[in-house]
């Protein structure tokens, strides 16, 4: 079936247009007017990955690192290098779902530690290159955070004080950390601990054969230190241990493969198979 060639007039004919038809037009197009001129849900929809983006209509509009979970809560805040003042501490203690705070570049103090301590929902704490002088990390034994990150940090310059007796720490990341033997006696007397990342740190034989007398020990991050088969003869007398990571390391194949053997039930990861 052939359609008929379309002849454009020269002059253009308007048909009127009946007037049931026009009302309905007209209602249709005020539904669609009011539709996009309310506004709308800010919620991302159900299904679809989290936002990392801020809200300006909730206050953060300042704050671009931040993550929500389906229902548009704020569940993770990077200060991005911000000084945590009294009026910012009151605006994230209004934040129930918040389980990681990232104090990256920022000014620690021990009294900004006692602030971060109240925060019930917190879970997770990161202080990467932080600005420091004097820190009593036992200022967050009875807060509910049970991972902290405190990379890029000096224990042998820092006056620092360690953990007395936490109630919830179980992951401690000291990666690019220096001054391990200062701590690592007190890193295999704090029992709460179940996983410890020494990586791009400057831990030695000698401190990890203290680390691993730890007796609740499941996870040791090894790689990119001085660690050498010295070291793995003292992880093949741990229990607990069940993951091992020393890549980059100075552990030569055959030192792997008997640690392999005697351990049989530890997981090692090693650029030495």
């Amino acid at each position: 079936m052939h359609s008929k060639p379309i002849s454009i007039p020269t002059r253009l004919h308007l048909t009127p247009i009946p007037i049931p038809i026009l009302i309905l037009l007209m209602t249709a197009s005020c539904q669609f007017m009011a539709c996009i001129s309310t506004p709308q849900n800010t919620l991302p929809t159900p299904g679809k990955p989290q936002s990392s983006t801020s809200d300006p209509n909730d206050g953060w509009g300042d704050y671009t690192r931040l993550y929500r979970n389906k229902k548009g809560q704020i569940i993770e805040l990077n200060l991005g290098g911000k000084n945590m003042t009294d009026r910012l501490f009151q605006k994230i203690k209004t934040l129930p779902y918040l389980k990681t705070l990232s104090l990256d570049g920022t000014l620690i103090t021990n009294d900004l530690l006692k602030k971060v301590a109240r925060l019930k929902p917190l879970r997770r704490l990161n202080m990467r290159d932080p600005y420091l002088n004097t820190l009593d990390l036992s200022i967050l034994d009875n807060s509910p955070i049970h991972t902290i990150n405190l990379a890029a940090i000096n224990f042998a310059k820092e006056k620092i004080t360690w953990f007395k007796n936490p109630t919830s720490l179980k992951s401690l990341y000291l990666f690019r950390t220096k001054g391990i033997k200062h701590i690592a006696p007190k890193i295999a007397n704090t029992k709460s601990l179940t996983s410890i990342s020494l990586a791009y740190s400057d831990v030695s034989d000698s401190d990890v054969k203290k680390i691993v007398t730890h007796p609740g020990l499941f996870y040791l991050d090894l790689q990119t230190t001085s660690v050498s088969d010295d070291a793995l003869g003292s992880i093949a007398s741990s229990n607990s241990l069940k993951m091992l990571i020393v890549s980059d390391c100075f552990v030569t194949r055959k030192g792997v493969n008997t640690l392999r053997k005697h351990s049989p039930h530890l997981d090692i990861y090693s650029d030495r198979n």
